[in-house]
């Protein structure tokens, strides 16, 4: 089951007790042992003209994949003949096809588009809503679900401290960049507004408007005051 869906949360007991488990752990003859786990992603059924058995599943390079449940660290699948030693490598084109949103053509951090979609309707739902705290959420459930490692610092050092009565600060390591996640939102935005236009899609509808007029609100789109001194 993990080796299929590798973004769901874990636990397990040890030493009688539950504990999560990060995506690169298993849990061996009742210990924790590590393991790699692969970005689940659109992968070609053949690479080459060779017999289907010679063709390998490898781990590519280690990747932060960042959801609604926060961030998880992978690796990406490459493949390879053993025949012909023809490889293939996940490109930006299979990512987007997979549901993935990469930050920069390298691709060091993958966002999946839930997470963007959740973002912008918390945004219409709540405008006073910040990216910061939404990515604090997101941090908290990282540390929720023992994905991400907790380091001890001292605090001379100038970090918010996260419990109060504390002679030393807890400082989480693999936190989700809040520039990253901000530049990338706005160009999902803008590649989301060019297909609507490609595709003449109209995102705005309003229903008191369409088909026909129903209602009209002369304030609907610019406030209007009334001053002490009106008649």
């Amino acid at each position: 089951m993990h080796t299929r869906h590798v973004l769901h949360n874990r636990d397990a007991m040890i030493a009688g007790f539950f504990q999560p488990l990060p995506p690169s752990t298993v849990v061996v003859d009742k210990a924790l042992s590590r393991c790699v786990r692969l970005v689940p992603v659109e992968m070609p059924a053949e690479i080459c003209s060779c017999s289907p058995v010679s063709l390998r599943v490898n781990p590519g390079k280690a990747v932060a994949v960042v959801t609604v449940n926060g961030r998880h660290d992978l690796s990406m699948p490459e493949l390879s003949c053993d025949a012909c030693h023809a490889t293939w490598a996940a490109g930006v084109d299979n990512l987007i096809r997979s549901g993935y949103w990469p930050a920069t053509l390298q691709f060091a951090t993958i966002y999946d588009t839930d997470v963007f979609h959740s973002f912008e309707e918390m945004k219409m739902e709540a405008p006073g809503l910040s990216c910061q705290a939404f990515l604090r959420m997101l941090d908290q459930r990282t540390l929720h679900f023992g994905r991400v490692s907790i380091k001890m610092i001292y605090p001379t050092v100038s970090f918010i401290r996260l419990f109060c009565g504390f002679k030393s600060c807890l400082l989480l390591a693999g936190k989700i960049s809040a520039d990253s996640f901000h530049k990338s939102f706005f160009e999902w935005e803008a590649v989301r507004f060019e297909v609507d236009n490609i595709v003449k899609e109209e995102r705005f509808i309003c229903p008191a408007c369409s088909p026909d007029m129903l209602a009209v609100s002369v304030d609907g789109n610019r406030k209007h005051y009334r001053f002490k001194n009106s008649a």
